[in-house]
């Protein structure tokens, strides 16, 4: 299936300024007919030094929480704002993301228009706000929940929320919240996880 959902000549929004030349609108990964869709932040700076979307140690990680369910196909990962934001100054203000987060709606949508998933989790405060309009994951995490963007509800009733991957690499124990509610996530969307004791611990650096 053609990937519509990454432009980098974007100017929508400010983040195409600060993003690192060959930067802008970063691509997503995995399976393009999948039936899960995975929605991280943004990427991070490593991403953007070099170029390239989910090499970042977070996205390590969340692959491996899939495997660790056994799941290796039927899903993509993508952000829900395509470049990296930590330059911009106007990313701290609310109204400001919540302009990019507009912006990058262009991309959402094309994603869900050609996905069609059964099942969407946001990862993170930025995708939070996008799909729930607060950034407080807290309040939300662990469950599923009517999603805030209305061409969202066109295509999904629910959206699940949890923290970012990149939350979990702070300790083995906040990996298992996450680790349950993308389990869930996998479970609506027909993948059929299962834990796989093959897959082995993973290493957090300590």
């Amino acid at each position: 299936m053609k990937d519509n959902s990454d432009n980098p000549d974007c100017t929508l929004c400010q983040l195409h300024e600060s993003a690192t030349a060959g930067s802008v609108c970063l691509k997503g990964e995995g399976d393009r007919d999948g039936s899960l869709l995975i929605y991280l932040d943004a990427p991070n700076f490593v991403e953007d030094r070099r170029h390239r979307g989910m090499v970042s140690d977070s996205a390590d990680f969340l692959r491996w929480l899939l495997r660790r369910m056994s799941i290796t196909s039927g899903f993509y990962i993508d952000y829900v704002l395509k470049c990296y934001p930590k330059n911009c100054r106007q990313f701290g203000t609310k109204a400001h993301r919540a302009n990019m987060i507009e912006a990058c709606a262009t991309y959402r949508l094309a994603t869900l228009q050609q996905m069609k998933p059964r099942a969407l989790v946001a990862m993170g405060t930025t995708a939070c706000e996008a799909f729930t309009g607060s950034e407080k994951v807290s309040e939300w995490a662990g469950a599923r929940w009517i999603p805030n963007e209305p061409f969202v509800r066109e295509f999904l009733e629910g959206i699940w929320v949890t923290y970012s991957p990149g939350y979990a690499l702070q300790g083995a124990s906040e990996s298992v919240p996450i680790y349950r509610t993308l389990f869930q996530a996998a479970e609506e969307a027909g993948l059929n996880p299962k834990f796989n004791p093959n897959v082995k611990h993973y290493d957090y650096g300590t």
